[in-house]
């Protein structure tokens, strides 16, 4: 139900979460999806930020029908089940709890290595070394636009999240 009131099914579902937009690389993920080949990919974008300047960013790169700006959301888990990866192109997150969420929603998960699980997550996604290399990131997103590929990459994910429960994040 969520694709479908998000873009449809068509094309390859990123969700982008949380707030701090500028800090969490949202214009990175927006020229990134603009160099993509995937024409038919999408960016769900959900956090508290206010989307104006970022919805002006993703018109002026032509994704005015590619990005959707959700706002703050209580569903998240839903979000993840419903959206293909997420892509994260933080320029800083230490303990981004987000990286296990979506590993533990068998899902790639795709950063910088400025996240703080990503040395721990690389297997389950992929982890570009410059935050702000929107080629890099693109180049990804086309790898993962192979179903098979996000779901090699959603199982490991799975896997390494299982081995990290809260009290072992705790401790």
């Amino acid at each position: 139900q969520l694709r479908n009131q998000w873009g449809g099914d068509p094309g390859t579902t990123w969700l982008f979460p949380g707030s701090n937009f500028r800090r969490k690389g949202l214009g990175t993920a927006l020229k990134a999806l603009a160099l993509s080949q995937d024409r038919e990919a999408k960016l769900w974008v959900a956090g508290r930020d206010r989307p104006d300047r970022w919805q002006k960013q993703a018109a002026q790169l032509g994704l005015r029908d590619r990005v959707y700006f959700l706002g703050p959301r209580k569903n998240m888990e839903e979000l993840y089940a419903a959206a293909d990866g997420v892509l994260l192109p933080t320029r800083y997150d230490a303990g981004a709890l987000v990286g296990l969420e979506t590993a533990a929603s068998a899902r790639p998960f795709v950063t910088s290595a400025h996240c703080g699980p990503a040395e721990l997550l690389a297997e389950a996604g992929a982890v570009i070394q410059v935050a702000e290399d929107a080629s890099a990131f693109a180049a990804v997103l086309d790898r993962f636009a192979d179903a098979d590929e996000r779901a090699r990459a959603g199982r490991r994910g799975r896997a390494i999240a299982e081995q990290h429960s809260w009290r072992k994040c705790a401790e």
